[in-house]
């Protein structure tokens, strides 16, 4: 994937105030690479526009390189905003935003033109530079935080200056050259992006089967007709009962914190979890361990937060012990998975339970109160293996993004600091899933 370079000086590199970088690179002030408003020839008709774009800071990026989404306000609406161009790139530069990373190319306006918040800098390159070289330049962690240091002001209120901007002292390569390290960071993140569409595209269809198998149960898969009822917790088919979860349904523990002093962070003991802080996607991660636990959670047992905040749930990987912010529910006539994925489906009913001044909690006597529906054990256990494949798809997807991600920091910074050249770089795996989908 990345060829090994010998990182010693050789005749082909020369020592920079930048470090060692190729002969045919240059150490520019980035100014001397852009535009000034004076450079800019464009014609705006303001007065014979009744809409324009747009760009307020929470349409801004983090992640993505484009700028494609906007506000259509009318003109004589906007009393505050900064004229911006198409494929301007828009760098934050009030806190937190700026150290965030909130930026991008602008791409898309009506007209060619529009509006943003005055709370970033429009960057307007000449032909010395690559606009998305300039882009991708700028989401080097280094790069960041050396600008970040330079933010005036008070704070929580602090912006970067343009002038720093300006007088940022970047690395240079041939114009050929930057295109092609644009060309390769360009194919990872377009990775990294499908990656993401295809989660949030599996979580939508996680959503919708979960409130079809828990309204009309699993015969539709079938072809069978479901036939319905209207009960307490809303519709659900016929042959299945509404039950409280503590009429012999499951066992429910509440959690119960150890002395403080028996808190380690050495592997002593039971791992602990306190609370909702810990939870993941699925399964929980703990920091803590105790070595005198008060309550054990099994393993597999559902793990539902009942303080601050009321409703999460993860499922138990190992047998943990836990604190007064969680209880552990055991299925005995009901899988525990699929009482796990109703309470997912259930969160916000199950949230509105909680009662207090200050943190919302639910108590025991709650929980076995909870309804919950009751189909044959079969049916529960075909639930929880078609939501345990869709949960496994996303689970497949997240890994992607996260390697494609790590790969992504490793080029962007080997890339620019000329540590790897972009001919010792074989992107050709990203392609061998290429239209992979649900």
């Amino acid at each position: 994937m990345i060829k090994q370079i010998n990182s010693k000086i050789s005749t082909d590199y020369k020592m920079t105030e930048l470090g060692p970088l190729p002969q045919e690179w240059k150490v520019v002030k980035l100014g001397d690479c852009l535009l000034t408003n004076n450079d800019v020839r464009f014609s705006i008709d303001k007065e014979n526009i009744e809409t324009v774009c747009f760009i307020p800071m929470s349409l801004i990026p983090e992640e993505n390189l484009f700028i494609s989404q906007f506000e259509k306000r009318k003109a004589y609406e906007i009393r505050s905003g900064i004229v911006v161009y198409e494929n301007d790139l828009l760098i934050a530069k009030i806190t937190p935003c700026f150290e965030n990373g909130k930026q991008g190319i602008v791409k898309g306006l009506v007209n060619g033109w529009g509006y943003a918040t005055t709370e970033v800098i429009p960057i307007r390159v000449n032909d010395k530079i690559n606009l998305k070289y300039i882009a991708y330049y700028f989401k080097h962690p280094k790069i960041r935080n050396f600008l970040a240091g330079k933010m005036e002001g008070s704070t929580g209120r602090q912006r970067l200056p343009k002038s720093q901007i300006e007088n940022l002292k970047i690395a240079l390569p041939p114009l050929a050259e930057q295109r092609k390290i644009a060309a390769i960071l360009s194919t990872v993140q377009k990775a990294i992006e499908t990656e993401g569409k295809l989660i949030e595209r599996t979580k939508e269809l996680k959503k919708a089967m979960m409130h079809k198998l828990f309204t009309e149960g699993i015969g539709w898969l079938s072809g069978a007709e479901t036939s319905q009822k209207q009960t307490e917790i809303g519709p659900i088919p016929k042959s299945w009962e509404v039950v409280k979860l503590g009429e012999e349904i499951a066992d429910i523990t509440m959690g119960q914190s150890p002395p403080g002093e028996t808190y380690n962070t050495d592997g002593n003991g039971f791992p602990f979890l306190q609370g909702k802080a810990e939870f993941r996607d699925k399964h929980p991660k703990h920091v803590k361990y105790t070595t005198k636990p008060k309550k054990i959670a099994h393993k597999n047992s559902i793990l539902l937060s009942v303080r601050a905040p009321v409703g999460d749930v993860n499922i138990a990987d190992k047998e943990y012990c836990i604190g007064r912010g969680l209880a552990a529910i055991n299925g005995k006539q009901a899988e525990s998975y699929f009482i796990f994925y109703y309470f997912l489906y259930n969160k916000n009913n199950i949230e509105r339970l909680g009662s207090g001044s200050t943190f919302k909690s639910i108590n025991k006597s709650q929980i076995e109160n909870l309804k919950i529906p009751l189909p044959p054990l079969p049916d529960q256990q075909a639930i929880a293996d078609i939501l345990s494949t869709i949960d496994q798809k996303i689970e497949h997807h997240t890994t992607k993004k996260q390697k494609l991600e790590e790969l992504f920091r490793t080029l962007l910074h080997e890339l620019m600091t000329a540590r790897v050249r972009v001919d010792d770089i074989n992107l050709e795996f990203l392609n061998e899933k290429k239209g992979e989908s649900l």
